[in-house]
């Protein structure tokens, strides 16, 4: 949906050359939705971006609907030979992928029912169209792939934390936990819904109130320390750790991560 929405506000702020014919980026937009999300995505941003042109209506719907179907069925393809690894093309391919689609609007262009007036586009537009079309898929497909691989090493970091057998608490500049891994829960035996927000003071005595702001100007000098003490869990009971504690600023805000 939201590819189909950009693919429309491309259409808006298109180029129109005459009454009724649109040129614009929208099918480097919807071919790039099927490339990297693959048929699924294709088919809704081509839907939207299709249903729009054709209610802007003029000589010009017949062949701009096809050159977006056709756009959202090679991206769809694209996808289905090389899958996530479409991540990994390289500034040739997405040429010829923009190659592909300036090959394809071009000969929509045949299906405006004036074939004099279609010469005539051909012959104003050909040449930037084959200049416009592989620059745009090229930069916009080194981008979605840059994205894409930052992603998928979130996920990793993300899947690597959570699953970590080392329980690790961030702890915000107040002395409150930001956040917990699964680790973490079940060493203390709290739910993580009841550890957000609860003063780390409560769980570890050293780290009270009066405490704190030593323990974070200290972490923050020294970037790392290593403490031996007693974690009180949910029940009471104290439970013999060995902490690491990292400073670490973030753009969200500096957080001290306690690895248990």
């Amino acid at each position: 949906r939201e590819t189909g929405g950009i693919a429309v506000a491309g259409m808006a702020m298109g180029i129109e050359v005459m009454p009724g014919v649109i040129i614009g980026q929208r099918v480097v937009i919807i071919a790039m939705a099927g490339v990297f999300n693959g048929p699924g995505s294709a088919a809704v941003a081509g839907a939207i971006a299709g249903g729009f042109r054709l209610a802007l209506g003029g000589i010009g719907a017949v062949p701009g609907v096809g050159a977006i179907v056709t756009a959202a069925v090679i991206g769809a393809m694209v996808h289905r030979r090389w899958g996530d690894r479409v991540a990994e093309f390289g500034v040739g391919r997405f040429l010829l992928l923009g190659g592909a689609l300036t090959a394809a609007g071009l000969l929509w262009t045949f299906a405006i029912p004036d074939r004099a007036l279609a010469w005539r586009l051909l012959e104003r537009f050909a040449i930037p169209l084959a200049i416009f079309y592989p620059l745009s898929t090229v930069l916009l497909g080194l981008l979605l792939s840059y994205l894409q691989g930052e992603r998928r090493r979130l996920i990793r970091t993300e899947a690597s934390i959570e699953h970590s057998r080392e329980a690790m608490f961030w702890v915000d500049s107040t002395g409150r936990i930001a956040d917990v891994n699964a680790a973490a829960t079940h060493l203390c035996g709290y739910s993580r819904e009841e550890l957000r927000g609860m003063p780390m003071g409560r769980l570890h005595d050293e780290c009270s109130a009066m405490a704190w702001p030593t323990i974070w100007r200290t972490a923050r000098e020294q970037r790392l320390l290593r403490l031996e003490s007693d974690l009180r869990a949910k029940d009471g009971r104290p439970v013999p750790i060995d902490i690491s504690c990292a400073f670490l600023d973030l753009e969200t805000g500096p957080l001290l991560v306690y690895c248990v």
